[in-house]
């Protein structure tokens, strides 16, 4: 089966993804092993969906663009993977905006059209070991490789432990991942990414956490003209299709290469963080009292070691910088 591009608005999919040339679009085609992610994420849409071939520049797998999401994309292609076998290796959706969408431990995300909102699925036939702690740093080094790119940007791009993008300091993307395990190997993988590339979101920002910004927002002279949610799209992809090849193949080699990319870009290796408890959203537990030192290490499986601490820190919310910044910016969360 040929990779195609599936959209609902197909003049705004084009946009979207210029400079990268799309198109001609045609009546689609009934779907093939992608047909359950298509039933899912265009449900309740009424015109008739449009296809054309993936363009070059983008790795070739099917890519679905839906112009507004009333739901988060991520979940609804978690819950197909979980249900539906025979589903094509690789999949990408790409929303324009949406509804309901989040980042890690559940918290808000506001997708606003301008930005990139990505999921990339992969059905791993037969089901194999994946580093399961290094998907997200996966993702998140990918990301900072295709900003570092841009003019202008070089030097300036950062890693917030576990999974926020940084550009001087400021949250501009973050990156998540889901696996689902069949006998105890890794039978599907939902990895999801949002890149702030025209818009910042004002939300409410959450205490002693770096302020949101867009791309474009931080772009000099240099950047100008250069920031397009396309090219940026088809950059992060690249590097996930090479990552992903070189984790099957040499699987030591990449898990180490991973962790140097991630530990270089860190912004807390030698800063003092706070790190809390979260309590699940179900209410269950309680939060403990907050951990505070200054970070020595992050180890293979991404824990943290603190200057003073005994054990390692493997979860919990991390506050950085410490000292809250008296401006009153806006972040995910």
């Amino acid at each position: 089966m040929t990779a195609r591009i599936l959209t609902d608005q197909p003049i705004w999919a084009a946009s979207h993804l210029h400079p990268i040339g799309v198109g001609p679009f045609q009546c689609a085609t009934p779907p093939g092993a992608e047909a359950p992610f298509v039933e899912a994420l265009f449900r309740g849409v009424e015109s008739p969906l449009m296809e054309c071939a993936v363009a070059e520049g983008l790795p070739p797998w099917p890519l679905l663009m839906r112009r507004r999401a009333p739901e988060s994309q991520f979940d609804v292609l978690l819950e197909v993977a979980r249900h539906e076998a025979g589903l094509p290796p690789v999949l990408v959706a790409l929303a324009g905006s949406g509804t309901r969408f989040h980042g890690s431990g559940g918290r808000p995300w506001v997708a606003l059209e301008g930005n990139l909102h990505v999921c990339v699925v992969l059905s791993l036939s037969p089901p194999r070991p994946l580093p399961l702690p290094l998907l997200t740093p996966l993702v998140v080094t990918a990301m900072a490789e295709a900003v570092e790119a841009l003019p202008g940007f070089g030097g300036r791009v950062g890693i917030k432990w576990v999974n926020d993008l940084l550009v001087n300091g400021q949250k501009v993307g973050g990156a998540l991942a889901a696996t689902l395990m069949q006998g105890g190997e890794v039978g599907s993988v939902v990895l999801g990414f949002g890149l702030n590339v025209a818009r910042t979101p004002q939300v409410e920002r959450a205490l002693r956490s770096p302020p949101a910004a867009s791309l474009d927002a931080l772009a000099g002279p240099e950047g100008s003209g250069a920031l397009h949610p396309g090219s940026l799209l088809g950059s992060v992809l690249r590097g996930l299709e090479v990552a992903l090849v070189r984790l099957q193949l040499d699987p030591e080699v990449a898990k180490r290469d991973i962790l140097t990319q991630y530990r270089r870009r860190s912004v807390i290796l030698g800063s003092e963080v706070e790190v809390v408890e979260e309590v699940t959203s179900q209410g269950a537990g309680s939060a403990g009292p907050p951990v505070r030192g200054r970070v020595r290490a992050i180890g293979p499986g991404l824990e943290l070691y603190l200057e003073g601490h005994p054990h390692p820190i493997t979860r919990g919310r991390l506050m950085w910088p410490i000292r809250a910044p008296s401006d009153g910016g806006a972040s995910h969360g």
